[in-house]
């Protein structure tokens, strides 16, 4: 237990120090990339502390856990504050950054329906909430039906598989905007968060 509280106390070190750095930065160095890289940062921190947070309040003793400094500084609370409000900080900066413009690609020769055709509702794959046990079935599916999709584009892949998560899955991802640069980024995340072999069974 109280290794996994000082990964807490260092992961809510990390954001606060995050939001501090971003606000040092330099007008220079503000673009979408650097915005949306720190935003996904956060994102990937904030996911890591609330799982964190469960497995303590799931395995450690309530008694010898409500006497922790933990606890008692409301270290939970006290980081999804700064969570909100650095996210928010990041989101208010990349509305005022001009959006990227990114080009439609479409496969004519493939069979797939092309990107002014394509519609969430024809494509039918259960959604994922963050059930290892049903990772690979989703996993399969939505490499065997967008993931290798030639006449998708990134973003619409992404545009998918946000559509396709529920619950913790869904929260991962949830704040990385939809962009082509961002797809592999969040597949990469749910990769590295669910395949799990000792759950999974793979």
């Amino acid at each position: 237990m109280e290794a996994l509280i000082n990964y807490q106390d260092d992961l809510s070190s990390r954001i606060a120090k995050a939001q501090i750095n971003f606000k040092k930065s330099p007008k220079e160095r503000i673009t979408r990339d650097y915005v949306n890289n720190r935003l996904e940062a956060l994102i990937e921190m904030w996911a890591e502390f609330r799982q964190g947070h469960k497995e303590l309040l799931q395995q450690a003793d309530p008694k010898i856990l409500n006497a922790t400094s933990y606890l008692v500084n409301d270290v939970y609370d006290s980081t999804e504050e700064v969570f909100l409000s650095y996210r928010s900080e990041l989101n208010k900066c990349l509305s005022t950054l001009p959006q990227e413009f990114v080009e439609p690609r479409v496969n004519s020769k493939s069979s797939y329906p092309s990107q002014s055709q394509v519609k969430l509702p024809e494509i039918h794959i259960p959604k994922f909430s963050g059930n290892y046990t049903e990772w690979i079935t989703f996993r399969d599916l939505f490499v065997s039906m967008i993931h290798k999709n030639e006449s998708l584009d990134n973003v619409q892949r992404l545009q998918y598989l946000k559509g396709y998560l529920t619950g913790e899955a869904e929260q991962l991802i949830r704040y990385i905007p939809v962009s082509d640069a961002n797809y592999n980024q969040c597949w990469k995340l749910l990769e590295q968060r669910y395949c799990n072999k000792k759950i999974s069974g793979t």
